[in-house]
């Protein structure tokens, strides 16, 4: 047993005490030990974790309505929750999201049924996920000030999301899950060591590129460059050979887990989206100019008003400064390091470098593919900018976390007073958004009524009529989608449905909104023959036979 050299208050002078062997218990109340610090650690994450749920719940559910993107995702999640856990018979996009936002719905299908209110939960859960992990690598700093400046520039960017972002951030499936499954695979990754967290990693990348290849394109490529980059700055292929290796490990897994599924049943894969030409490309370049800045809430872009002050919007700039900077940084840190071979970086860690490097090559994958999908000026496809909206968040809270970490103390403490400041404004504005719109009221909500009070339970729509009206109705009514086919009959739409929702079942009308032109009135006459009534709710036609009709499995895509 140590000794403790200073006397003991009371004691004879010269005479030692001793040290005791351990720490004194911690304190109890009603004979209970206060909880230890994990356990309000945990706590304080799960309460974290709600608030920030229910806040972007409602921010999503202002946004705008859902469409049948949303509602075939949750679709998908009740298949697997009725045994089907490898969408067999399915016929999907590349990005099917089987083992990554489907999961999700499954579990709130497990808790809901197929309820409309999924269509907001899920992916407010899965925002509220991507901002607890973005503030726990963002506050890599040395000082609390550094820390607390880098957690409130998630929060702002992340947590308080402008109407237009709110489109493609809390509704979904939009690559938000993806970008989540990114970030944990960076977080296992952090250490360059082989190891639980690299397998952890290597399992979220290949599995999650069953789902969705995109994490191709900002997990797994950016570890092989990560990896490579590793080499170079610190001069050892040791220093990156298990981040590089986490690349082509998970390729293997996503292959072999494939393969596997193939054997037991699974869905099948539709063709990809087109590729831009090169002018196209260098028009989605510029396009980033315009659709960027209107979804980080200043000006309104190809979308509608901010619903705010025009003071608190132009605040936003700041932060668009700051996430711009925050990847040119560590653009410029990470290629200073491979010259001079030095592990320089924004953040005050001995592994940040390496996040950021991780970091700043997925901000520059998910811009790479925004730039190369052939969009024809559509603005929904601005969802593929929200990934790199993610991680260049996490980048700008590391920059201004690390000028907060190296400035003086009285420096810093306004440093934290202006975030403060900032995150009461962008309190106001997102409060402004809210207050300025209603809870988006899905026309496919009263088609749904409309259809239930007419005895009308089964029916074929074009795709965007038909899945959001099975959900909106608590899969009451059920609609299946189908498109017209060249030869002017109508088909089973060959994206995002399964087969067995049409073979050996007989429907009772067909809905289309005539403006989309998916499903035209003669073709629906020439296959089906003619209806016995037609009647307009909202956007929708409905065709109501007095004979069961029937459609062909064989699928038309669109």
């Amino acid at each position: 047993m140590r000794e403790d050299l200073r006397p003991s208050w009371g004691a004879p002078a010269g005479t030692l005490r001793e040290a005791p062997a351990r720490r004194a218990a911690p304190r109890h109340r009603g004979g209970r030990p206060w909880p230890t610090r994990a356990v309000l650690v945990i706590v304080g994450l799960l309460v974290a974790l709600g608030v920030l749920s229910v806040v972007l719940y409602v921010a999503g559910s202002h946004a705008g309505p859902v469409d049948a993107d949303s509602a075939t995702v949750v679709l998908e999640g009740a298949a697997m929750r009725h045994g089907n856990l490898g969408l067999a018979g399915w016929a999907l996009s590349r990005d099917s999201f089987w083992t990554v936002d489907a999961i999700a719905y499954l579990l709130g299908v497990l808790v809901e049924g197929i309820r409309p209110v999924l269509v907001y939960a899920v992916p407010a859960v899965l925002a509220a996920l991507v901002v607890l992990v973005a503030a726990a690598l963002a506050r890599a700093q040395a000082t609390r000030a550094g820390r607390l400046v880098a957690v409130v520039v998630v929060l702002c960017l992340l947590a308080l999301p402008s109407r237009a972002l709110s489109l493609f951030y809390l509704q979904g499936p939009y690559h938000v899950g993806t970008a989540l499954f990114a970030l944990l695979a960076f977080v296992g990754l952090r250490s360059r060591r082989f190891g639980w967290g690299w397998a952890a990693a290597v399992a979220l990348l290949g599995l999650g590129m069953l789902g969705d290849l995109q994490l191709a394109v900002f997990g797994s490529a950016p570890a092989l460059g990560a990896g490579l980059a590793a080499m170079l700055r610190r001069r050892s292929v040791r220093a990156g050979i298990s981040t590089a290796a986490a690349a082509p490990a998970s390729v293997l897994v996503a292959v072999v887990a494939r393969e596997l599924a193939d054997r037991f049943g699974t869905f099948s894969v539709n063709r990809a989206n087109p590729t831009a030409s090169p002018s196209q490309m260098l028009h989605n370049l510029h396009d980033i100019g315009r659709i960027g800045p209107a979804l980080l809430g200043v000006g309104r872009g190809p979308y509608f008003p901010t619903e705010m002050p025009t003071a608190l919007s132009d605040l936003h700039v700041v932060l668009i400064a700051a996430l711009v900077l925050g990847a040119v940084a560590a653009l410029v840190t990470g290629m200073r390091g491979l010259v001079v071979g030095s592990t320089a970086s924004l953040g005050a860690g001995e592994g940040d470098w390496h996040v950021e490097d991780l970091l700043v090559l997925a901000f520059l994958a998910d811009i790479a593919t925004f730039c190369r999908l052939d969009m024809a000026g559509n603005p929904q496809f601005a969802r593929y900018l929200t990934a790199a909206i993610i991680f260049g968040a996490v980048l700008a809270a590391r920059l201004l976390g690390g000028l907060a970490d190296h400035a003086t103390r009285r420096a810093a403490r306004v440093a934290v007073g202006v975030a403060a400041a900032l995150f009461l404004a962008f309190g106001a504005g997102f409060g402004a958004t809210l207050a300025g719109t209603t809870a988006a009221a899905n026309p496919a909500t009263s088609l749904a009524t409309f259809l239930e009070q007419h005895h009308l339970y089964r029916g074929l729509g074009d795709y965007w009529s038909a899945s959001i009206v099975t959900v909106e109705s608590s899969d009451r009514v059920v609609v299946r989608p189908v498109v017209d086919a060249p030869n002017g009959r109508v088909f089973r739409y060959s994206r995002e449905t399964n087969a067995a929702w049409y073979a050996h079942h007989r429907f009772q009308f067909v809905v289309e909104e005539p403006g989309l032109g998916l499903v035209r009135p003669p073709e629906i006459e020439a296959t089906f023959g003619r209806w016995a009534w037609t009647k307009t709710i909202g956007p929708y036609a409905v065709f109501a036979f007095d004979h069961p009709i029937a459609v062909s499995t064989i699928g038309a895509g669109a």
